[in-house]
């Protein structure tokens, strides 16, 4: 039996104090199995210790140390160390220039096995995921991959040696997200339900050729071409705030149907006005169609826009966003219910005006009218 690597953790279970040391090797019989010799302080500290083998283990790769190199700052130099991924505590360790001291770090990215891994980051929002993924493709839009695991615990059958089972086995877990430029990676399931929500804005022109069945990696990286293609063309004539991945991630997040509205069974289309600052600010939020008194319309789309706290500073102006919630009632099938009315270009002041935000609702009930909400001007 051949030792690769050691690992020291220290737990608390239920208010007792416990410390393991764990080594994954290969057995007699070449399984990957990860023994730990658990130290535990019962009561009145009275020590106690068990030994517990688990299969399989909780690393990316066997050998668990392999060359790689660190990325421990954006736009820094990649460092070369020994390196070894912890799946199931998302850490990565590493041994630099042949010191046996391991370090944990917490790189922006980093190589092993011919792999590289980065550190999602949302680059306005400054929020760090912790969590790493391999890029599946090139392009505007891509695939990501997060390999993750746990430890299941509980009595696992052996092959080799039906008299000494398992006491837990490391379960690995593929997930995969598509990222939108530099935008948040949005998870997906790879099924068509799943992309088209994703892809939203171009689900019409994609929809049509999506098996209804999952689709593999392959299949989806292909859709994320065409995808982009279409944007491309799309985005010639829109506003560079309207071709922004991030703005328009964030308004599709924070701008929801409200719920006074579609029990009522209807439907609007609102325009907002809002300028960004110098620093990326939204400000100045204010409704310049005539209000709709009654079903929240308005102040959903400004409370939406208020939590979008900052923005690139490059879109400093003045704009007008136009946003249409429409309405879809599988019981009438009369098809999606589109606002019809539209804000003078006199009353949008001037402003650059955006490309319309589509808010969606589809229900399911009876109901004995639908329409469409437009107020008085003021």
């Amino acid at each position: 039996m051949t030792r690769f690597t050691s690992i020291l953790a220290f737990l608390y279970l239920s208010g007792v104090a416990a410390w393991s040391q764990c080594v994954t090797e290969k057995d007699v019989n070449g399984q990957v199995v990860t023994n730990c010799d658990v130290y535990r302080l019962g009561e009145n500290y009275a020590p106690s210790y068990k030994r517990t083998i688990y299969q399989g283990t909780p690393y990316l790769t066997f050998p668990t140390w392999l060359k790689g190199t660190v990325q421990l700052d954006k736009g820094g130099k990649e460092l070369p160390c020994l390196l070894a991924y912890d799946l199931v505590s998302n850490t990565v360790q590493c041994q630099f220039d042949n010191n046996p001291t391991v370090s944990s770090v917490t790189p922006v990215a980093f190589t092993v096995n011919g792999l590289t891994f980065t550190r999602q980051m949302s680059s306005v929002l400054g929020v760090d995921y912790q969590f790493y993924t391999t890029r599946l493709n090139t392009g505007q839009t891509t695939l990501l991959k997060r390999v993750s695991s746990r430890l299941v615990l509980g009595a696992v059958a052996n092959g080799y040696d039906k008299s000494v089972p398992f006491q837990g086995a490391y379960q690995p877990k593929v997930t995969y997200y598509i990222r939108k430029g530099d935008a948040e990676p949005e998870p997906t399931d790879l099924s068509r339900k799943s992309l088209l929500a994703i892809l939203h804005d171009q689900a019409e022109a994609i929809g049509p050729a999506l098996s209804s069945r999952a689709l593999t990696p392959e299949r989806v990286i292909q859709v994320l071409s065409d995808y982009d293609a279409l944007m491309a063309v799309a985005n010639r004539q829109k506003p560079p705030l309207s071709a922004d991945p991030v703005f328009n991630q964030l308004v599709h997040t924070f701008i929801k149907y409200p719920n006074q509205a579609w029990n009522s069974s209807v439907y609007s289309r609102i325009y907002v006005g809002f300028d960004i600052n110098e620093n990326g600010q939204l400000v100045n939020i204010n409704t310049l169609s005539p209000p709709n008194v009654g079903f929240g319309f308005d102040d959903a789309v400004k409370q939406g826009l208020r939590k979008l706290s900052r923005v690139n500073p490059d879109y400093k102006g003045t704009y007008c966003l136009p946003v249409a919630f429409t309405y879809t009632n599988t019981v009438d099938k009369q098809g999606t219910y589109t606002p019809l009315n539209v804000l003078p270009a006199e009353r949008m002041a001037n402003r650059t005006l955006l490309a319309e935000v589509i808010i969606p609702v589809q229900i399911a009930k009876p109901v004995t009218t639908t329409r469409e909400v437009w107020g008085y001007y003021p």
